[in-house]
């Protein structure tokens, strides 16, 4: 499903058409053409269609599966990012040392601690597989017996890394680019890890991993 990275990427274009939209996490904060502000999320399968109306460009979310995500009219943007943890996206380094510093403490897995939208929005699976196999971190591993500042070094270098396709988006038709965005994005993503590597199960979720590429563990997979 799309996370962090890609729903910036699909705001970035939705700017060069001046439609009032935000990412937080994997939210994307809409503001349609008569003031309402809705929260889209889209699940495995959710698409955009952008199209022409007398007043201006406006959205849509496609798909009707329960695997597309959803879509709610909300009070405001500040109403859905109270719900939520600091953006990963956005944050700084400091930002997010100051959330991961204290993970120290508690008795989740890394792994399952770097899903907890409460905790950091935006990372999944995908990026969570890619920022532990550049951190050297196993996903199994305890928040005690890992490198807080290697971990979140790895974070700031995968967000960088995963967002850098959005200064290509001017050259094209930001109509065309935002309407095929989902399907275009699965096939531009430079995955490292991701489905390529060892399948591990953490909190009922799968994760990949390179085996090898971590010091030994304290836990097991």
């Amino acid at each position: 499903m799309p996370e962090g990275p890609e729903v910036y990427i699909l705001c970035e274009a939705f700017k060069y058409l001046d439609i009032t939209v935000e990412q937080y996490g994997k939210h994307l904060l809409y503001k349609d053409l008569d003031g309402r502000c809705y929260d889209i999320t889209f699940g495995l399968y959710g698409k955009i269609f952008v199209s022409k109306t007398e007043k201006g460009y406006d959205i849509q979310k496609t798909g009707c599966s329960p695997l597309t995500g959803d879509i709610k009219h909300i009070q405001s943007f500040d109403y859905v990012k109270s719900k939520l943890g600091v953006d990963w996206i956005s944050s700084s380094k400091d930002d997010l040392l100051k959330v991961v510093q204290e993970w120290k403490v508690k008795s989740k897995k890394i792994a399952a601690l770097l899903l907890d939208q409460h905790e950091i929005c935006g990372i999944g699976v995908a990026w969570g597989s890619e920022i532990l196999n550049k951190a050297g971190i196993h996903p199994t591993e305890l928040p005690c017996n890992v490198d807080i500042e290697k971990l979140v070094d790895a974070m700031i270098y995968i967000k960088n890394e995963s967002i850098s396709i959005y200064r290509n988006i001017s050259l094209y038709d930001p109509v065309d680019f935002a309407n095929k965005w989902f399907r275009n994005l699965y096939l531009v993503r430079d995955m490292k890890v991701y489905k390529t590597g060892k399948e591990v199960s953490v909190s009922g979720r799968t994760f990949y991993t390179i085996t090898g590429n971590f010091p030994a563990c304290s836990t097991n997979a």
